[in-house]
């Protein structure tokens, strides 16, 4: 079990999404931006290792409009080092990390435009990812997108765009469902028509659960922990991946050949401590995956500490 946190890091004094506006775009303001973000970037890593959390959402704003036309600095040859060494330190550290692209990458979109657009913003996610050396256990996660009015077609068109990714992407990529439009059961159907791993978001399957018990998540969630195959991952079988979580902790179910497995990786957006902790409980612990969840952790902490 990893716990950690996304992107921001309030105790350091400076932080790795420093951007700024498009009409101040220039070669010398991007090298420069990049490099303070991926110096807070090192930072945090060193400090998450000194505090034990082995989790870590990296920011998409390392580097500024990558994907954007205006774009011509090649960054990838001037920053190749320094991505190297902080990856380097995310495996020496036996870190899990992730990234979250923002909102508007939309491959269901029916205008060709922002799907191109989309696909644009997923290659750079993937590129930083590769630069650092990090293998595919490191994943790229994404909502399914909008419905358009007609939410076979927009589904269509998320199966249609994923399978002409390329690898660098696809080998990445994992769906999240989301409290409005796309439930887990509606992710699952993507994943019979693709196999793209999902993830979990209890919050949102609080909200929108598409007719999926959660007692029915808890027994996935005992049965991978039967197995003993995914606190750790094993891609021959299993494919297991930790992100973000709604306050304090999240679930995540992935499904690899059909066989939906939960597991319990998290992270606490925020200072992790008995009373944080108690309040959430207090609040979701009615949750099935969430009582699996707190008794594995529980039983994982003591096992640690003794």
């Amino acid at each position: 079990m990893k716990i950690g946190y996304p992107c921001i890091n309030t105790t350091l004094d400076c932080s790795s999404a420093r951007s700024f506006r498009l009409a101040s775009y220039s070669e010398i303001r991007l090298i420069e931006t990049v490099g303070a973000n991926l110096a807070c970037l090192e930072k945090i890593i060193d400090y998450n290792k000194t505090k034990n959390i082995l989790f870590f959402r990296i920011t998409s704003n390392l580097v500024p409009f990558a994907s954007h036309p205006i774009c011509k600095t090649d960054w990838v040859k001037f920053f190749r080092s320094d991505f190297e060494n902080v990856g380097k330190k995310i495996r020496r550290y036996n870190m899990r990390v992730s990234m979250h692209p923002d909102q508007f990458v939309l491959l269901n979109s029916p205008k060709r435009e922002v799907v191109d657009n989309s696909i644009a913003e997923l290659e750079y996610h993937a590129k930083i990812l590769d630069l650092m050396n990090l293998d595919r256990s490191a994943k790229i996660q994404i909502h399914v997108g909008g419905v358009y009015g007609e939410k076979e077609a927009a589904v269509s068109r998320f199966v249609d765009e994923y399978k002409g990714l390329s690898s660098e992407i696809s080998d990445r990529l994992v769906i999240e469902n989301d409290e409005r439009l796309y439930s887990l059961a509606d992710c699952l159907s993507i994943h019979h028509a693709t196999n793209i791993p999902i993830l979990l978001d209890v919050f949102h399957h609080s909200i929108l659960d598409g007719g999926i018990d959660g007692f029915f998540l808890l027994f996935n969630l005992i049965l991978c922990f039967g197995f003993n195959q995914c606190a750790h991952g094993n891609n021959n079988t299993f494919d297991s991946h930790n992100f973000n979580g709604f306050p304090w902790f999240n679930n995540l179910i992935v499904v690899r050949k059909g066989f939906p497995v939960v597991t319990v990786d998290s992270y606490s957006p925020g200072s992790f401590n008995g009373i944080n902790f108690f309040n959430y409980f207090s609040r979701t612990a009615n949750h099935p995956v969430n009582i699996g969840f707190y008794l594995v952790f529980l039983l994982h902490s003591f096992k640690q500490r003794f």
